[in-house]
């Protein structure tokens, strides 16, 4: 038989244990990776959706910052008697003859109120177009959302024609 030789058995073994505890060794680093891997698949996401927030967020900012500058050029009234005097005098600025402003309604939503006027008014071709152009630039959000003009009677022979015009606008108020 085989010479058996304790000396080279106890080196085997030596190795043996060697292998084993190498193996379990690894066998923990691989748990170890492998729950550290997805504590850090985690915390990417955990960060993503940290910065999908923070454009949110950044979002959300310019637009209260653009509600706050349309707030600004708001009416600071819904009485249609102090809209129609202020839009009376621009109109006497802009030397147009306005003979009626009537209000035609209010339109409520959730953030403002839309209040309709129609405008009769007379004057020349510029004179109209300086007052349009004087609302539209008015410091309180007015649109005008139509105009119409018509010859005001005879006008052959006349450099500046008297035009009527006919403007329907509207004044926003935001609540």
């Amino acid at each position: 038989m085989s010479n058996f030789n304790p000396q080279a058995m106890l080196k085997k073994k030596g190795n043996i244990v060697m292998i084993v505890i190498v193996l379990v060794s690894l066998w923990f680093a691989k748990d170890i990776h492998t729950k550290q891997v997805l504590r850090s698949e985690d915390m990417k996401r955990q960060i993503e959706a940290e910065k999908e927030k923070g454009a949110a967020l950044d979002r959300i900012v310019v637009l209260n910052e653009k509600i706050k500058k349309a707030k600004e050029k708001s009416w600071d009234t819904i009485d249609t008697n102090s809209i129609i005097d202020k839009i009376y005098k621009v109109g006497i600025d802009s030397e147009v003859k306005i003979m009626n402003i009537s209000p035609g309604g209010r339109t409520e939503e959730k953030n403002y109120t839309i209040i309709s006027f129609g405008i009769d008014c007379g004057a020349t071709y510029k004179q109209l177009i300086q007052f349009i152009k004087r609302l539209e630039t008015y410091p309180m959000l007015i649109r005008i959302r139509s105009f119409s003009i018509a010859p005001a009677g005879d006008t052959r022979g006349q450099a500046d024609p008297t035009l009527s015009g006919n403007i329907a606008v509207e004044a926003v108020y935001f609540k």
